[in-house]
């Protein structure tokens, strides 16, 4: 009798000896990163684990093997997926036909954590910071030698560009671009081989505001602000912006009618004046150089009318103010060239007293060509004025007494510091005088 109530109970799982009700009562560790394998340790009270005995994580989490150390603790190996969805999942223990339950007892973690500054939205643009939550995988903070790109790299979904600004073994700067048309999206960070996910990014939905020429726009910056136009005319757009707050810098990038960072290549750089058709719709993204947000700030944007001028071909040799292209005023329009890191061209026009000169760049066709724009005195060598702001620059000058003056446009010498050099690059220039 003695020996049938030992097998009874040494057969229970529901209830153990002496009435005793049995459970799986703990594990350890009670969490892992999504994207990696870990072991862990399941305990029971009043079990009888044995090679029959099975146990699931939930959904997302794949258990390889089984090790069964005594009738009350088990050893599982599991490896939680790459797209499993972080959150708290139950853990079940079974063994013939009976289950053992622990709810919401096993959280699977993203191993990196994602910080805005700013938020989010369509069309627009925020600095990121991707904090490392694994410590045994550090990030790999090296760089390709022969890109110059980081060996760690992060993606997301379509409509969203992440660009990797610097990395540490703990963390991660970025810069994330939104297409006018991006959806929420998932991140995930690669690096020495092993994916980090990171979650969803939540992109805000919003409709730019249309600009309407010689109109100031106003708002209060957070993350990034979206605003539209919609050429009446051939035209030059010349953006400003500017706030009343100090020791912030506000700037705005240009994009095309498409709305996708991807089709705008060098051209969302350049942000003072762009050559556009009659009907030709651009988005201008206002955001902090430094990622600062919460001021407010006023971008205009001015239809400069160029409907009717026929362009003027650049006259080579013009390099020096003996061989300077004559222009006119009160409009010009040249479709130019910057053959390479020495090419300067010189250009001359004549003004009367209190005349006020514009001399305008834009980025060319492509929106690779990064200017800088200087004016001379009557003498060719006394330099009055040198702006080199963005790829395309902006000078304007009065004169103080009738005689020709001289223009030169180059390559930009900031840009030629960090190793770019033109090749052949178009440029167009638009001479006002009033």
């Amino acid at each position: 009798m003695r020996a049938l109530s030992f097998l009874a109970c040494a057969l229970s799982l529901v209830v153990g000896c002496g009435g005793e009700e049995e459970s799986a009562s703990g594990l350890f560790p009670a969490s892992g990163f999504v994207g990696r394998s870990l072991r862990v340790e399941v305990n029971g009270d009043n079990t009888s684990f044995d090679s029959g005995t099975a146990v699931s994580f939930g959904p997302g989490v794949t258990v390889n093997e089984v090790a069964i150390s005594s009738p009350t603790v088990l050893f599982a190996n599991v490896t939680i997926g790459d797209d499993a969805t972080a959150g708290l999942n139950d853990v079940t223990v079974t063994n013939d036909g009976d289950t053992l339950t622990m709810a919401a007892a096993f959280e699977l973690r993203n191993p990196v954590a994602i910080t805005t500054i700013g938020t989010p939205a369509q069309g627009g643009k925020v600095s990121l910071v991707i904090e490392n939550l694994d410590l045994e995988n550090l990030f790999d903070s090296s760089v390709d030698p022969q890109t110059g790109l980081f060996n760690t790299t992060a993606t997301s979904g379509a409509g969203t560009t992440l660009v990797i600004n610097d990395v540490t073994e703990f963390e991660i700067a970025a810069t994330a671009f939104f297409d006018v048309d991006a959806a929420p999206t998932s991140v995930a960070v690669i690096s020495d081989g092993l994916t980090s996910p990171g979650g969803t990014l939540e992109v805000e939905a919003r409709t730019a505001v249309p600009i309407v020429s010689g109109t100031p726009a106003t708002g209060t910056l957070d993350g990034s602000a979206l605003f539209e136009i919609t050429a009446t005319e051939a035209a030059i757009l010349a953006a400003t912006i500017g706030t009343s707050e100090a020791d912030v810098t506000p700037t705005f990038d240009i994009l095309p009618a498409s709305g996708r960072w991807a089709d705008a290549g060098f051209t969302h750089f350049a942000t003072d004046n762009t050559k556009v058709a009659a009907g030709d719709k651009l988005y201008y993204v206002v955001s902090d150089a430094d990622g600062l947000d919460g001021y407010a700030f006023q971008l205009a944007v001015d239809e400069i009318s160029i409907d009717g001028v026929t362009p003027v071909a650049e006259a080579e040799p013009n390099n020096n103010d003996n061989a300077a292209q004559t222009v006119a005023g009160p409009l010009a329009l040249l479709g130019s060239t910057l053959a390479d890191d020495t090419d300067l061209d010189f250009y001359e026009i004549t003004l009367t007293t209190g005349q006020t000169l514009t001399v305008r760049t834009t980025a060319g066709a492509n929106g690779g060509s990064d200017t800088e724009i200087a004016m001379f005195d009557t003498d060719g060598t006394t330099e009055l004025d040198r702006v080199d702001f963005d790829f395309a620059d902006t000078v304007v000058f009065t004169a103080p007494a009738d005689g020709t003056y001289f223009v030169t446009v180059e390559p930009s010498a900031f840009a030629l510091f960090f190793g770019y050099a033109p090749n052949n690059d178009p440029y167009d220039l638009l001479i006002t005088v009033e």
